[in-house]
């Protein structure tokens, strides 16, 4: 890792301090070497997370008798991740780097993994300025370089249409997006056996980004557009309120607001969170992230 960024150890301290869950436990971490030809080597040892929750669901389709296990974790990992993404942003981090590889289930349990690529939101929080002397890196040099690089930071074939676009700030409805796209991934494995994103070759591509307009313009359709031929209802439901979250307002699809505005307008609704998480995990991650609305 080049000096002047995050170690990912640091984050999972950070998050850890506070009390971030649906992380993996860490045994060991720290650092190797300060500066090895301008990068910093660190090292991280942490539990066995289980499989990708793609390539889990496709075991799981390509067993019948597991088709049901399988759409009951995909519920899992819509609930448990939004919940994920929604405390490390109530504690000041950012992941930006949400993708079919990041997201992991063993035995029925979701884990968070790779923040490798995350982003401080807040470095005034208590523990902040502890960590940074135990990892040794510089708050400052961190934002700096911070702003060079977050247009071009995550998983293209996942990244939100905006991030697509280029635009060069990033929220935690972004990391939501990229949810969504990484669950319409695991269901189509089980009518395609294979990936649904193309990856694009470049980090903004405003073609992609037109492209997944399109796909998610109509609520009735979006499934059936993108080749997913079998989805129960629960699972729909979740799918329907995160589109909802994501590209509309008022009921009235944005798409095109997306596309043409160079500032991020879309606000998190508690409604539509407490339906994505369930009653349980929204009560645990009920304090306000910032751009909420009650409505």
């Amino acid at each position: 890792m080049a000096t002047g960024q995050i170690p990912e150890g640091a984050i999972y301290k950070i998050l850890s301090l506070r009390k971030v869950g649906w992380l993996p436990q860490i045994y060991s971490s720290g650092i190797l070497a300060n500066d090895f030809l301008g990068y910093r080597l660190d090292y991280l040892l942490m539990e066995d997370c289980g499989k990708i929750i793609d390539h889990h669901c496709l075991d799981m389709f390509r067993n019948m008798s597991g088709i049901h296990s399988a759409y009951t974790d995909i519920t899992n990992v819509i609930s448990q991740t939004v919940a994920c993404l929604a405390e490390a942003a109530n504690a000041g981090v950012l992941h930006r780097d949400i993708s079919a590889g990041n997201i992991t289930i063993r035995d029925g349990q979701i884990r968070v993994i790779d923040w490798g690529c995350a982003k401080l939101l807040n470095t005034n929080l208590p523990g902040i300025k502890e960590v940074a002397s135990e990892w040794g890196f510089d708050l400052d040099e961190i934002k700096e370089n911070d702003k060079a690089c977050n247009g071009i930071i995550g998983t293209p074939a996942f990244m939100s249409i905006r991030v697509l676009l280029g635009h060069p700030t990033r929220c935690l409805i972004d990391d939501i997006e990229s949810l969504f796209y990484v669950v319409l991934q695991a269901l189509s494995y089980y009518s395609h056996g294979s990936s649904l994103f193309a990856e694009p070759q470049v980090s903004k591509n405003t073609l992609a980004a037109l492209a997944k307009v399109g796909l998610v313009a109509n609520r009735e359709s979006y499934l059936r557009i993108l080749g997913i031929k079998k989805c129960p209802d629960n699972v729909k439901v979740q799918l329907d309120t995160l589109r909802q979250l994501l590209f509309c307002r008022d009921n009235q699809f944005i798409g095109g607001e997306l596309i043409e505005n160079q500032s991020e307008t879309r606000i998190i609704y508690l409604n539509l969170m407490r339906r994505l998480m369930g009653n349980e995990l929204f009560e645990r991650v009920c304090r306000v992230p910032a751009g909420s609305s009650n409505a």
